[in-house]
C-alpha cells in the first residue's frame, strides 16, 4: 500500500543513493548530458524503520477535501471562499461536530437548509459523508495516476472513478 508521495527529483535521489527501486515508470523522460531517463511513477523504499504519522484532524479544509470541493446538496464547485460547512443533523438539535455530521455546502443550500433535519425540506446528500482515508490525506491526491492504481486501496480508486464519471 502506498505510504507517501514524493517529487521525480526525490525519487531519483532515492535511486541513485540505492534507498528505492522503481516500479512502475511514466512514459516522460528526463534528459541528462549522458543519458536519457524514464521517470518513475512508483517507487518502493527498501529499507524504513516505521510508517509516517498521519493523524486526520477534523478542519474545515480536510472536509472540503474529502467531498472533492462541492456542495454535497446541488453539486457546485466550491472554494476556500465560497465554501461553508453544513451540519446533516444539525447542532441546535444536538448534532455534533464530526466527519460524518459535516459536509461541504454552499452558501444558498446552507441557508435553505438552515436548522432543519435532511428530509424535512427535500435535501439529499450526493454520498454519505465518512472520516477520511489516511491515505488520502498522507498522499493529498487531487488526481489520480494510471500507474498508481494498482497500489492504492481501491475505495480510493473507486472513488476517483466515480467522480470523474460524474464531472463529465
Amino acid at each position: 500500500m502506498a505510504v507517501g508521495h514524493v517529487s521525480w527529483k526525490d525519487s531519483f535521489r532515492l535511486l541513485c543513493a540505492e534507498r528505492a527501486e522503481v516500479l512502475e515508470y511514466y512514459e516522460a523522460t528526463v534528459k541528462t548530458p549522458r543519458e536519457e531517463m524514464f521517470v518513475p511513477a512508483v517507487i518502493r523504499l527498501l529499507n524504513y524503520d516505521k510508517l509516517p504519522k498521519c493523524k486526520v484532524s477534523y478542519s474545515r479544509r480536510a472536509i472540503l477535501e474529502r467531498d472533492n470541493y462541492k456542495c454535497q446538496y446541488c453539486n457546485l464547485s466550491l472554494s476556500l471562499k465560497t465554501a461553508t460547512l453544513d451540519h446533516i443533523y444539525p447542532r441546535a438539535k444536538g448534532g455534533r461536530t464530526t466527519f460524518e455530521n459535516t459536509v461541504a455546502s454552499c452558501h444558498p443550500c446552507n441557508n435553505k437548509k438552515g436548522d432543519r433535519l435532511l428530509g424535512s425540506n427535500g435535501f439529499r446528500l450526493n454520498k454519505k459523508p465518512c472520516k477520511p482515508e489516511k491515505v488520502f490525506f498522507r498522499l493529498r491526491l487531487h488526481h489520480l495516476e494510471e500507474e498508481w492504481k494498482d497500489y492504492l486501496p481501491k475505495r480510493i480508486v473507486n472513488e476517483f472513478q466515480t467522480h470523474d464519471r460524474n464531472s463529465r
